[in-house]
């Protein structure tokens, strides 16, 4: 029976992994995740009840299905006290099992993004909730902006002391909440002229905790916050408040915020006293080491005061923790970044990580396109044998996927095929390539299919072909302006155009090309090309101001920040600072205008003094500076110019930066739509839709990345949705679907993207995929708006039910 259900769920598209023994199942929950368990009550070993107890203590989240053939009473009780979603009965039809199957997966899938939904409503509670506390203290003047300087510094000590991501957070809202249910009775204690007697202290602090214990107690979200702040005034030696905690009883994250209260309460003005300096309040903290404050706690705090805010991270939310997934997806682009600027041992190295991220095989997209980028890595490389083995596999992997990404393997497989000897086989497959790209009206992968056809041509001594092929490419990626593409294929396109220019009678556009490469990049292969090739580079560049180009700067902001100058990507190690990095994206934002040391400074420093923010702005400047002017001299060569209190990124040297690139081809795809030129507009569309390789600098919350993350996502949605509608027009389903599906991945209530998916799937005659999309569409609406769905998705829904 096991092989039985294994066929019939693969089948069903699903993938299968079985065990044929309880603790083999166990060994496998080590190992693997898995969405759905089923197990049969008789099995080796042990019985499925208790392999399910056990596999449920690994992988709690996982749906479950039990199987009997015997109605034991007992079974169904143990079967509900383990929490399973359904209960069959031997014997069953296949149908009955594959609909348990898919139920138990749906309630997976819907409980995931519950999860996930209830992140972000934590995340949006949080901020809020800060935000509550600071409008409180600023109504204060003895407490204004307290809050938030223990919250900031509180998580610098936290992270110091190892604190998980989700304790960091517990941390930074208690601080930002230990003092909000006292302020007033605060404020009459401290606006008085003397200090406080003893009596006086004790109410206040009895009255905080009060207070407190009264604001969080009916609050489950806010427990271990509340745990936080109740015990944040035990003292080390056991003489504290409320519950006479000592040492490591107290929480960690109280005995934090303890040290750090005390250390800014002594830093602030009150009625009855000056503040303490920095070092008096020190040398407090250090002679109450041991008996009010924890001494590890007081080293910890040491390092974070003495290091200073410059060497310091922006604060534990300022980067997030990537999935595996986006990790993956992360490092392909990077791979991809390397494969483009010629770095093929570094590509190869990235797309290595890569494969063996994915041995399971549960990610075929991201698995094939590295195995894609591995094989040409290997094949520029001229290790054709590994390279034939990736781009194999690449093409198993590939099955199911969308027609552009089979293209685009069948492509390398061919190349590879035609070096190895088997040009007829490349050829065929370079066909079929060439007639997924014209359906998908990829323009830029038909131009590269020209390229790889007029190299194996042009091995194989057909060399009047290969010119034809070449004349082709050239000219479609003039008329179409895809001079980019050829970055990444340089080691096949720079000796095929060096061979042209020499055949050409007007060269102008094969030179643009070439010299857009540079003398240092094109030099290298003219060891591979003809003398008459070679005389004719050598006349391009001699013509040519000095032979060598200011070395390139390339910035990416979509996906994580990454810049790469004259070919190596610019580590973190050298801008020493998160913040000189981000301040040069914020710049390069604004490339070639004038922009204000006081904006810089209110945008990057705003709780800090004037003079203290421009200190800091001086200082990462110069750490700027170091990491990406090492071997440039004068102003020219300066990536940002300083003018009597203004910045201003240097755009006059030669640059790309992915963003401003998008946004120059999401306005040509505009104007030419507005002009009735739909064709000009697709190709400027798609040209943008490849350069957003994910959010505007993922992971980093800062409010001006945040709003231009907003507009360029918008934008993106609106290429999505034109680019969806421009293929439903034409007929060409399975491309529309692709982007509906990716707009889906956005936003899975949007409305057009459900209709168009329904819609191709009963145009192309598939009504159970229909009947399944609108199901789909009425548990989203259900879930996340509370709504039905759209009229015209229940229109066809009666239609095909009817």
């Amino acid at each position: 029976m096991l092989s039985a259900l294994e066929i019939l769920l693969e089948d069903e598209g699903y993938d299968v992994s079985t065990a044929s023994s309880g603790m083999e199942a166990i060994e496998k929950a080590k190992h693997e995740s898995f969405d759905l368990v089923v197990s049969d009550v008789r099995m080796a070993e042990m019985d499925g009840i208790e392999t399910l107890s056990n596999v449920k203590q690994q992988q709690p989240d996982a749906r479950s299905i039990v199987i009997t053939g015997y109605a034991s009473p007992d079974i169904p009780v143990q079967a509900i006290k383990l929490g399973v979603d359904d209960y069959i009965m031997k014997p069953f039809d296949d149908r009955q099992f594959v609909a348990s199957v898919k139920r138990c997966l749906e309630s997976f899938k819907l409980q995931k993004a519950y999860a996930s939904g209830l992140a972000t409503q934590w995340k949006d509670f949080s901020s809020i909730i800060k935000l509550l506390a600071e409008g409180v203290e600023e109504k204060d003047p003895h407490f204004a902006g307290h809050s938030r300087r223990v919250a900031e510094t509180s998580v610098k000590v936290g992270k110091r002391a190892g604190l998980s991501r989700e304790r960091l957070e517990i941390l930074e809202l208690a601080a930002f909440l230990h003092d909000i249910g006292s302020i007033g009775r605060k404020k009459a204690f401290l606006d008085k002229a003397e200090e406080l007697v003893d009596a006086e202290k004790q109410e206040l602090e009895e009255s905080r905790s009060e207070a407190s214990k009264n604001l969080f107690s009916s609050s489950s979200s806010l427990k271990e916050v509340f745990r936080v702040i109740l015990h944040h005034h035990e003292w080390f030696d056991g003489s504290g408040y409320p519950a006479g905690l000592k040492e490591d009883a107290i929480p960690l994250e109280s005995r934090i915020l303890c040290v750090v209260e005390a250390f800014d309460a002594m830093t602030s003005p009150r009625p009855h006293r000056p503040p303490m300096s920095h070092n008096e309040a020190r040398q407090v903290l250090g002679k109450e080491s041991g008996t009010h404050f924890d001494p590890k706690i007081i080293k910890l705090f040491e390092d974070v005061v003495l290091e200073g805010d410059e060497e310091e991270d922006e604060g534990f939310d300022v980067e997030e923790t990537f999935t595996r997934d986006r990790q993956a997806e992360l490092m392909l682009g990077l791979a991809q970044t390397y494969l483009s600027a010629g770095d093929l041992e570094t590509a190869g190295k990235g797309f290595e990580e890569i494969v063996g991220l994915y041995t399971d095989e549960s990610k075929p997209r991201l698995l094939t396109e590295a195995l894609m980028g591995l094989a040409l890595s290997l094949v520029h490389r001229r290790r054709l044998d590994e390279g034939r083995k990736a781009i194999d596999r690449a093409w198993n992997d590939s099955t199911g996927e969308s027609g552009l990404l089979r293209g685009r393997v069948a492509r390398v497989l061919g190349l590879v095929q035609g070096l190895q000897g088997q040009l007829e086989d490349g050829l065929s497959n370079l066909k079929e390539a060439d007639a997924q790209f014209s359906q998908w009206e990829a323009h830029g992968d038909r131009a590269t299919n020209l390229l790889y056809r007029a190299r194996l041509l042009s091995t194989n001594e057909r060399r009047d072909e290969a010119h034809e092929a070449v004349s082709e490419a050239v000219e479609l990626i003039d008329n179409l302006e895809l001079a980019s593409i050829l970055k990444s294929e340089r080691h096949l396109a720079i000796p095929l155009l060096l061979e042209a220019a020499a055949r050409m009678e007007d060269t102008s556009v094969v030179d643009r090309l070439l010299a857009n490469f540079g003398w240092d990049i094109v030099s290298p292969f003219l060891a591979e090309v003809s003398e008459a090739a070679k005389q004719k580079a050598m006349e391009l560049f001699a013509s040519r101001e000095g032979i060598s180009q200011a070395p390139p700067l390339s910035l990416y902001a979509f996906g994580k920040f990454r810049v790469f100058s004259s070919g190596e990507e610019v580590h973190d190690k050298l801008w020493k600072t998160r913040k000189s990095k981000y301040i040069f994206a914020f710049l390069a934002t604004q490339a070639g205008k004038d922009v204000g040391d006081e904006k810089i400074m209110d945008t990057f420093w705003p709780d800090h003094p004037p003079e203290k923010a421009r200190q800091s702005l001086y200082a990462a400047l110069s750490h700027m500076r170091k990491a990406l002017e090492a071997g440039g001299e004068g102003e020219n060569e300066r990536v940002v110019l300083a003018r009597k209190g203004f910045y201003k990124f240097n755009d006059d040297r030669p640059w790309f930066f992915d963003v401003s690139e998008f946004e120059r081809q999401y306005d040509t795809g505009q104007s030419r739509m507005r002009d009735g030129r739909e064709d000009e507009a697709i190709n400027a569309f798609q040209k943008a839709e490849a350069l957003y390789q994910g959010p505007f600098m993922e992971g980093y919350y800062a409010d001006w990345a945040v709003y231009l993350k907003e507009n360029l996502e918008l934008k993106y949605v609106e290429i999505l949705e034109t680019m969806m509608e421009h293929f439903m027009g034409k007929e060409r389903y399975e491309v529309a679907n692709d982007y509906a599906n990716r707009l889906l991945e956005i936003d899975n209530c949007h409305q057009e993207a459900h209709i168009n998916l329904m819609t191709s799937y009963i145009e192309q005659g598939k009504p159970a995929q229909a009947i399944r999309q609108y199901q789909s569409c009425s548990q989203v609406f259900k879930d996340e708006l509370n709504l039905s769905p759209p009229s015209e998705m229940a229109e066809m829904y009666l239609e095909i039910t009817a």
